[in-house]
């Protein structure tokens, strides 16, 4: 029995250890500021696993009206949408409306790396 509890123990101990190994490895979403714009901008950018200038810029290009960024306007009343298919600096990015198609819940990835911003 001893020798159960034994073996149990160490192979708890194994697999603690190699869940805190791969959580460690992940990149953790940090918060950015997106800069002091006149007009409308992205908000509560954050980026996993690339930095915040990288983050801002595909934020940027993404916002810009099609066809050389992924925003449309609908209508007058100010409804959006987002153009299918979105790449921008090599990120293939898509987008939730909310707010009656008046705002964007945007998520850019390229590979692991993740952009995460709100139009």
């Amino acid at each position: 029995m001893k020798r159960v509890l034994g073996i149990l123990a160490v192979v708890v101990v194994a697999g603690a250890m190699g869940a805190g190994a791969t959580g460690a490895s992940g990149a953790a979403a940090k918060s950015c500021t997106s800069g002091f714009t006149e007009g409308r901008s992205a908000s509560r950018l954050t980026v996993s696993g690339d930095t915040c200038a990288t983050a801002r810029k595909v934020a940027l290009r993404t916002l810009a009206i099609a066809p050389k960024g992924c925003l449309k306007v609908v209508d007058h009343k100010g409804h959006i949408t987002f153009r299918r298919p979105c790449v921008q600096l090599s990120y293939s990015c898509s987008a939730v409306t909310t707010d009656q198609r008046r705002a964007l819940k945007v998520t850019c990835t390229r590979g692991s790396r993740q952009i995460r911003f709100r139009y």
